[in-house]
């Protein structure tokens, strides 16, 4: 299908490579979404690290914290009476040891990033300024590659809520999105060309290096960059995060996620920020209730697959 691209021929077909209906998820919008102010320039690892996340965990409605994110999201994004949106803006540092040198110390992670429920999924949807350049050699556009890549990679997992006062759980199937913005970004993406990128201590492939530098030849890295955006840390070395010591070991190692083997699919908990998250967004519809479970892929699935009727297929 055709993209909606203010920057291109809004003719223009933009398939992915190997993928018909590459711009199906790309979100390309026109004018500014209201939203905070363009993030600062932050702070990246030396490889394919990110910076996401300011650090406050929602856990009940009598939560200070809790209160402060439905004040925020009552100011943002409410036009209309049918358009409730968190805003999530959440800082914090995550320490890397064991790994080369050049790899090793203290790193902040940014997460930026809306949910919306519709009324059969949760919508998380991350906000970036991309460069309108072509992937490769080829005239397809690489923010059509990136999106479709980045809404497959996250695609299988589900959030269950248990309404208050009701017995049953209600599934959200969680849809990642990428929406192309001018204006109002959560994060600006720089394109960065392997044969120009010094990768140094860096393993990115394609020309990634980091949170917001994304290889014109990479559609995997990426991924493993949005899972960053989402308020996760490393999963390779030792990683210090949220006063948590964890020991990975080497990175691209199977079974252990998209966290660690940008391949692969999410864990469960890669989804925990969204997870503390959810019930202030929910408070916005009127209901309180608790999170029970966050269901993704086996580990070591490649990336999408999908939950459908209690078993896992591909996407």
């Amino acid at each position: 299908m055709p993209c909606i691209n203010p920057r291109k021929d809004p003719q223009s077909k933009c398939q992915g490579p190997g993928n018909p209906t590459a711009c199906s998820f790309c979100k390309t919008i026109r004018t500014a979404a209201p939203s905070p102010a363009p993030s600062k320039t932050q702070q990246t690892a030396p490889r394919n690290v990110a910076p996401p996340v300011p650090g406050r965990a929602v856990v009940a409605p009598g939560n200070p914290a809790f209160l402060q994110d439905l004040q925020r999201a009552q100011q943002t994004h409410q036009t209309t009476s049918s358009q409730k949106v968190l805003e999530v803006n959440q800082s914090m540092d995550e320490i890397i040891s064991g790994g080369p040198p050049a790899w090793n110390g203290t790193f902040t992670i940014k997460a930026k990033f809306a949910m919306k429920v519709t009324h059969s999924d949760l919508l998380v949807r991350i906000r970036l300024k991309m460069p309108n350049i072509p992937w490769g050699t080829g005239k397809v556009p690489a923010m059509n590659v990136w999106c479709s890549k980045v809404n497959i990679a996250w695609a299988g997992c589900s959030l269950f809520w248990k309404k208050q006062g009701v017995t049953t759980e209600k599934e959200y199937p969680i849809n990642v999105e990428i929406e192309v913005v001018e204006s109002g970004e959560h994060h600006t993406i720089t394109a960065q060309d392997p044969s120009t990128v010094g990768h140094g201590a860096t393993a990115g492939l394609g020309g990634t290096t980091s949170m917001t530098n994304w290889g014109v030849l990479d559609n995997i890295d990426i991924a493993h960059e949005v899972g960053h955006m989402l308020g996760n840390p490393e999963n390779y070395f030792t990683i210090r995060f949220r006063n948590v010591t964890k020991v990975w070991g080497q990175e691209r190692q199977a079974g252990k996620g998209i966290m660690n083997n940008p391949a692969e699919s999410p864990l469960a908990d890669h989804f925990w920020l969204v997870k503390e998250k959810f019930p202030a967004l929910m408070q916005l519809h009127g209901e309180q209730g608790t999170v029970t479970q966050i269901k993704a892929p086996p580990p070591g699935a490649k990336s999408g697959w999908k939950f459908v009727n209690g078993s896992w297929v591909q996407a």
